[in-house]
């Protein structure tokens, strides 16, 4: 709670006033800018992304950043790269569960879906490199985040994703990234050897037939919804994992 004094008040009362005529010069050169870009978007659909004419956002009509630096991903339409992330997020969500890892929600990153985010609850302590256990966690958290590459090709592998695979994917670089604290923590004679072993492990379990069927439903909730909760992964992992 803030609690304000009387001069402060008189003070803030002046450069409210102020302020304000400032803010609404600004909002309105904003807007100004905003009704002549639309002018310039409006019919200008792009090739190749599937976006559905005037039910399009305007987000959708601007050039997604991956594609000026891997410019083969354009001709790929919009819905199947937004269902390849889903089934990456999906990987994700369900190697995590499987280890006990409690997802808080995922989510496709607005505008496109293109690229998306798995959340876990936080570890309640530290790595400490005396403590198996620890390293055990750390090799557990390099399986999780191949999880998502994993996911993601299951998808490339059949149906339209076959029929558009780019011939290589990208979505895994920032997933590399994330996973070098662990590297380091657990210090492997082979890298190379640690990452397929992880690969491995994720793959086993994501292509029993209980679990593919689940990666097809995490992936269709997000793919419609853009989001999926807790109590949703719940409903649809518990039945598979008792079966």
């Amino acid at each position: 709670m803030i609690v304000w004094t009387k001069a402060a008040r008189r003070n803030w009362s002046v450069l409210e006033r102020s302020g304000y005529r400032f803010a609404r010069d600004k909002r309105e050169a904003f807007a100004r800018r905003k009704r002549a870009t639309i002018k310039l978007r409006v019919g200008a659909v792009p090739c190749g992304r599937g976006v559905a004419g005037a039910a399009a956002k305007s987000d959708e009509f601007r050039e997604p950043p991956d594609v000026r630096r891997h410019p083969e991903l354009s001709a790929i339409p919009a819905e199947i790269r937004r269902a390849a992330c889903a089934f990456h997020e999906a990987g994700h969500i369900i190697i995590g569960w499987h280890h006990e890892r409690y997802v808080t929600h995922a989510w496709l990153r607005p505008p496109f879906g293109f690229t998306g985010e798995t959340c876990f609850e936080p570890y309640q302590r530290g790595f400490q490199t005396e403590r198996l256990a620890d390293l055990r966690r750390a090799e557990v958290e390099v399986t999780i985040l191949s999880a998502g590459h994993c996911g993601e090709m299951i998808y490339w592998n059949e149906g339209e994703g076959l029929r558009w695979y780019p011939g290589a994917i990208h979505s895994h670089d920032d997933d590399l990234e994330q996973m070098r604290p662990y590297i380091a923590f657990l210090r492997p004679v082979d890298e190379a050897a640690l990452l397929a072993r992880c690969a491995k492990a994720a793959a086993a379990i994501l292509y029993q037939p209980p679990m593919l069927a689940a990666q097809k439903a995490i992936a269709k909730t997000l793919f419609e919804r853009r989001r999926i909760d807790r109590d949703e992964i719940d409903d649809i992992l518990r039945p598979a994992a008792s079966g």
